[in-house]
């Protein structure tokens, strides 16, 4: 006969012999904290939690079991000893009690070895950003959904215009191919963006765009082509003529210009040609970085196709073609997608620095084409305080392999939120290449916080985390230490990053 305790509620029962055992619910035990080891300055995210405490016998399992409650609670209160035996019994006020209460945070950021500063508190690990981001994935999914049928169309319609038309000059055909272009290019950009959402998921942090409240609008209101001067004089391919278009790519935001022929007479051709139409680009991020890539097409008769000895053989020849494709289309995932005809002869990047009316020197140019390309850009104008330049010598704590913990001195600017690393203050005058370039709009922190544990008498810190993209072009979140010479400019700096912080997320 067992004898039942009046303070255990739910009828539970305290063991009558001295064999040491648990109570009939099993015990959930939270992971316990890693060992942080140091990270270097950029370098990804290890968490590497220890698995639940298992043991092979009761005996172990009791012994671990009253070990970890003891040392977690220290409460003697809270442990009632069976008046028949020597083991204690947990009861269901301490279960709950374990299950609520998490010794660490499987999420928790454990960038730095500065153990002391709290597991980013300021990160949105709740539901909200995974529920955020399974709803972009899902409108990005039915957009490549409707992406396949309109290029399914494109190529339908561009393969008879193979078939039917002798040249391939005419503007439904040039239409045609400049369609197919945009969509390809569409349908990639969105299969990128799901790849970066699906890393956003596994991080448990909001994605960028949901959380956007300053944005850039870009239009770019004419657009000149500089033509090679043997191709508008006809000393080379007099009979050959060329059709351009010219695209605009910034993420999952793709505009592209209608075809545009070079005119000329007999002997002369334009040496520029003209793009008229604006083009408008908006939702952009202050660090933008828009694409402008030029694409070209042949134009000319195409080969006669090969001649039979037969036509009806001819005729029964693509009909057996015919049947073979639609099998294929039966068969397959996805049919084989028709090329367009426009390659590509030039590209450039245009940043938020690219106002008003400038000529520019493309990249990776090819006949027929000069190499120069002159814009007209537009963009809105942004809060004051995204405009107004700061910049110091800051020192960024790093971990290099097999070495010590140093802090290693740079040259910061702060523009446009933007923050550019330099060697020395002299390399942003000589236009040399920042050693490496952060975005506040990737701060995913709240705010920018002090580490008061690890200042020194010429070292005071602050920090905070943001997400970046690995070379294999994953989703990571990162923590980064800075440190300044003074108190004040401590302040400064993080009253600089607060604040625009703040305006972009809209706090």
């Amino acid at each position: 006969m067992q004898k039942t305790s009046s303070s255990l509620p739910g009828g539970f029962s305290t063991p009558r012999s001295t064999r040491q055992r648990l109570n009939a619910t099993d015990l959930q035990f939270s992971p316990a904290s890693p060992h942080k080891e140091p990270v270097p300055f950029g370098a990804p995210v290890t968490r590497e939690i220890s698995e639940p405490m298992a043991c092979s016998t009761r005996r172990m399992e009791y012994e671990k079991a009253k070990a970890v409650f003891e040392n977690l609670y220290q409460a003697p209160n809270t442990v009632r000893t069976e008046e028949y035996g020597d083991g204690p019994t947990i009861t269901q006020e301490d279960l709950s009690r374990m299950n609520n209460i998490s010794i660490d945070d499987a999420n928790a950021s454990y960038y730095t070895e500065v153990s002391s500063i709290p597991a980013a508190p300021e990160l949105d690990y709740t539901g909200a950003a995974v529920k955020t981001n399974h709803g972009f994935c899902k409108e990005i999914q039915e957009h490549m959904e409707r992406l396949k049928t309109i290029i399914h169309q494109n190529c339908d319609l561009l393969g008879f215009y193979r078939t039917k038309l002798v040249g391939n000059g005419s503007c439904e055909e040039l239409l045609a191919n400049r369609d197919l272009l945009l969509h390809l290019e569409q349908f990639t950009a969105a299969k990128r963006e799901l790849r970066r959402l699906d890393d956003y998921v596994g991080l448990k942090i909001p994605h960028p765009f949901s959380r956007r409240h300053v944005a850039y609008n870009m239009d770019i209101l004419g657009m000149r082509l500089k033509l090679n001067k043997n191709y508008y004089l006809k000393t080379v391919d007099a009979s050959t003529n060329y059709a351009f278009v010219i695209m605009i790519k910034c993420g999952t935001t793709i505009r592209c210009t209608r075809p545009a022929i070079v005119q000329g007479d007999g002997t002369l051709r334009l040496s520029t040609l003209s793009f008229t139409e604006p083009v408008r680009l908006g939702n952009l991020p202050i660090d933008f970085r828009a694409h402008i890539q030029v694409y070209q097409m042949k134009l000319g008769d195409r080969p006669d196709p090969a001649s039979s000895h037969c036509i009806f053989a001819c005729g029964s020849r693509k009909m057996k073609d015919v049947d073979r494709e639609q099998h294929k289309r039966q068969i397959m995932e996805l049919p084989n997608w028709l090329d367009p005809e426009f390659v590509r002869c030039g590209w450039l990047v245009v940043t938020n620095e690219m106002a008003g009316r400038r000529r520019f020197l493309m990249h990776d140019v090819d006949y027929p084409l000069e190499g120069t390309i002159e814009l007209r850009i537009e963009f809105s104008s942004l809060p004051e305080i995204l405009d107004d330049n700061f910049s110091g010598y800051l020192k960024v704590h790093q971990t290099r392999h097999n070495r010590r913990p140093e802090w290693v001195e740079f040259f910061v600017d702060l523009y446009r939120g933007v923050l550019n690393f330099y060697r020395t203050d002299t390399d942003p005058q000589n236009h040399c290449r920042p050693f490496a370039v952060l975005s506040v709009a990737d701060i995913c922190s709240r705010e920018v916080q002090e580490a008061r544990d690890k200042w020194t008498e010429d070292t005071f810190v602050f920090y905070f985390d943001y997400v970046s993209t690995s070379n294999d072009g994953k989703i990571l979140s990162r923590r980064i230490l800075l440190g300044t010479n003074s108190e004040a400019s401590c302040t400064e700096w993080r009253a600089r990053l607060n604040s625009i912080i703040k305006l972009m997320q809209g706090l």
